[in-house]
């Protein structure tokens, strides 16, 4: 696992993956984190930013150092895959504002 905040992590498993495989053909960008459900009146900017970090900006942070590995590959062809949450199935509350917000802009 990968502290996808962390740019010095995520660049360190993208070299790790690198390293050991020889090349990298494909990123499943699968961070992310939904907790507490704090309604947004309660949210503090640290909650709110945390989501934000870890569900939006990481997932960015791992495409940019994916790419940088992958786009000189041969032969070409590699694939990013970033699943959206289970939570995306259903109606919610609570929590579920910042979160969308990672998944309309991210």
């Amino acid at each position: 696992m990968t502290n996808v905040v962390k740019q010095e992590d995520v660049d360190g498993v993208i070299d790790f993956a690198t390293q050991t495989f020889g090349q990298l053909d494909i990123l499943v960008n699968n961070a992310g984190i939904m907790d507490n459900f704090t309604p947004v009146g309660n949210l503090t900017d640290a909650e709110y930013e945390r989501v934000m970090a870890i569900n939006l900006t990481g997932p960015v942070k791992l495409c940019r150092a994916a790419i940088q590995v992958m786009e000189n590959k041969k032969p070409a062809g590699s694939s990013l895959i970033t699943p959206q949450s289970v939570a995306s199935s259903g109606p919610g509350v609570g929590r579920l504002t910042p979160w969308l917000n990672t998944l309309w802009w991210g």
